[in-house]
């Protein structure tokens, strides 16, 4: 299987730095294995891209080669010195110890069931995500195309870099949402890693790991195509590399993994800015103090070198198409307008309050009540449009929809970390201080930067995953050992609900009002269509018309918050005879369009003028639930 060569090349950089620098440990090895691989996964693409060599070909090719030399270099030291070094793992002593990793893998392998089973689902994939890697990979190239719905440029690619290979050598969505999955397990390396250079010792590692793979949210994106495990994972890589640099002070290899980290972060979504700006600061300021001014200049230049060389495509086409490196439009949609104490203070309450929900709706009436009188004490409305992009503030009971997953005991339990360090900052140390520093200060940050709206849990993610290390350090020195593995369990207990229960892909169904039936049983399409259920029919015999028609030249006209892609799934995309491309004016990417596209059907929704009979000459052949189809000559004729 094609999808499988990126992985070996993956393994084969983990080995070999293993063998190269056995000083660094395997698992700070696999950290920096997966920074190399994910830099030069940029860099191909980009490159296969300016040829229109993203193909199944181009992509075999372009990851043989890591995988020929790594190979080619294993073998050249087996022969040269009769043995390889192989990573190890043993056992905790304790059984206590062995439930909670017993407890971490059947999370590790219940996320993973999901993600294979289930295809790319959520809303914002639907409309974006996986639409822009069918586009691309019907073009071979990350070039800007025509559309209407303009985040397929706009947004920031890097996870979608990594779907779109595995979606061409794979030859389909099925492996698409292994990406956010793999991100997971790193950021429990990651975790597990920081918790150790914070001082940690085995069972701080281990509760870093409990705390990680057990966030609510985080289970729900291990088995989807969003994006913000991918930004927690490089952000939490930057991080390891910005305490190396910490205990070490001149480490040039550092230097480089940290630039290659937050380039890497920042490719993938801009809230990564806010979760990496913090600890740049800690950092910067300690090295400038022990270096001098000249070192410490240059080698921030040599990390915003790889940060510019990785973002470099993005922006440029972004330049391109709205003549700025970000599209004008997104940073009204989200950037904070009130970025004084008022803003920053509604943002900050509104951001806590959406995971301090609980069963209780009169404990969630009287946080809501407390948040209001506050914005009523300061003169802003919870709701103002400056501050605000999405949804109206509410306090709600923990649920299980995938955009609105909450992480209330980690909250909790996260704020009664932050007082005890404040309480007994003598005891736990100043790094662990100014971790949490660094840590709040990404919070707050997140709230200065951007606008709060009611899927603001999503962007959070890696803030939950980079306290993990910082709580279970704290947690191993202020309670005794036993009470500290009975905290574990409770998360693992706390944990499983979203673990089998999310609305759109369970394991298990909710008894009453359930959207789709198991994954284990459901079949594929309809778990496609599990977030718009009303669509199912529709666009399945809009699909089969075309199809009947022997049609393979599709035009698309919808509205910008439309979900695309199911559209390239009932079309039977990827398909190498398929064309399909959108009918737009006015956009700013329109002009993008081919000249040369005449499609034999047209899709399109209530964007559309209610009167017309014909586009382009094809008449009207099908209409239901607020689609049309034009399709050339009678269906089947």
């Amino acid at each position: 299987m094609l999808a499988l060569i990126p992985l070996l090349a993956l393994a084969g950089l983990w080995l070999l730095l293993g063998n190269l620098r056995p000083s660094w440990g395997w698992r700070r090895c696999l950290l920096r294995a997966a920074l190399l691989w994910g830099g030069y996964a940029v860099l191909a693409v980009e490159g296969l891209s300016l040829v229109q060599g993203i193909t199944q070909a181009g992509l075999a090719l372009a990851w043989a080669v890591p995988l020929v030399a790594s190979a080619a270099w294993l073998a050249r030291q087996a022969t040269r010195t009769g043995h390889l070094a192989w990573p190890r793992f043993s056992l905790p002593g304790s059984w206590t110890d062995r439930g909670l990793w017993l407890a971490v893998l059947a999370i590790v392998g219940v996320t993973a069931l999901i993600a294979w089973l289930a295809p790319p689902q959520t809303w914002d994939s639907l409309n974006y995500h996986l639409s822009r890697v069918a586009h691309w990979a019907q073009d071979r190239s990350l070039r800007p195309f025509a559309t209407g719905i303009e985040v397929q440029n706009s947004r920031s690619p890097g996870a979608e870099l990594l779907v779109l290979q595995l979606y061409v050598l794979a030859g389909g969505d099925r492996l698409a949402n292994l990406v956010e999955w793999f991100a997971m397990v790193g950021s429990l390396v990651a975790a597990g890693v920081i918790a150790g250079q914070l001082g940690g010792e085995r069972l701080a590692r281990l509760l870093a790991v409990v705390l990680t793979i057990t966030v609510p949210m985080g289970i729900a994106q291990a088995s989807s195509t969003m994006t913000d495990y991918v930004v927690a994972f490089w952000v939490m890589a930057a991080i390891a590399e910005c305490l190396v640099l910490l205990e070490q002070g001149t480490a040039p290899g550092a230097v480089f993994y940290a630039g290659l980290a937050a380039g890497l972060a920042l490719v993938t979504k801009p809230t990564a800015a806010a979760y990496l700006l913090p600890f740049a600061l800690w950092v910067g300021y300690v090295l400038l103090q022990r270096q001098g001014f000249r070192r410490f200049v240059g080698q921030g230049l040599a990390a915003l070198a790889l940060v510019a060389v990785l973002n470099a495509g993005p922006l440029i086409r972004n330049t391109e198409i709205y003549g700025t490196p970000l599209d004008p439009a997104q940073v009204a949609v989200h950037s904070n307008q009130v970025r004084d104490p008022r803003g920053l203070l509604s943002n900050l309450l509104r951001n806590l309050a959406l995971n301090a929900g609980t069963p209780s709706t009169h404990v969630n009436k009287a946080i809501y009540l407390a948040v209001l009188q506050v914005h009523d004490w300061i003169g802003l409305d919870p709701n103002d449009p400056r501050t605000t992009s999405a949804g109206e503030f509410k306090v709600r009971v923990p649920n299980m929809h995938e955009d609105l997953v909450s992480n209330p005991v980690h909250a909790w339990l996260y704020l009664i970390v932050v007082g005890a360090l404040l309480l007994r900052r003598r005891v736990v140390g100043r790094p662990l201080v100014w971790y949490g520093l660094a840590a709040a200060g990404t919070f707050v940050l997140l709230s200065w930067i951007f606008k709060w709206q009611i899927f603001g849990g999503r962007y959070q993610l890696p803030f939950f995953v980079l306290f993990a290390p910082l709580a279970a350090v704290a947690i191993e020195l202020l309670l005794p050992a036993r009470w500290a593995r009975v905290l574990g369990m409770v998360v693992v207990v706390a944990a499983l609900p979203w673990l089998v229960g999310i609305r759109s892909r369970p394991l298990i169904p909710p008894r009453t009002d359930p959207v789709v039936g198991s994954v284990l049983v459901e079949p594929r399409q309809t778990l496609t269509f599990a977030n718009a259920p009303y669509l199912l029919d529709t666009l399945t015999t809009v699909g089969g018309l075309v199809r009947q028609a022997d049609c393979s030249t599709v035009g698309i006209a919808l509205s910008g918050n439309a979900p695309e892609y199911l559209l390239w799934v009932v079309m039977g995309a990827p398909r190498p005879d398929l064309r399909m491309g959108w009918i737009v004016d006015g956009t700013p990417s329109a002009r993008y369009a081919d000249p040369d596209f005449a499609p034999c059907a047209v899709v399109c929704d209530e964007s559309c003028p209610a009167d017309w009979t014909t586009i382009r000459g094809l008449p009207l052949a099908y209409e239901r639930a607020g689609y049309r189809l034009y399709l050339s000559g009678p269906p089947g004729g």
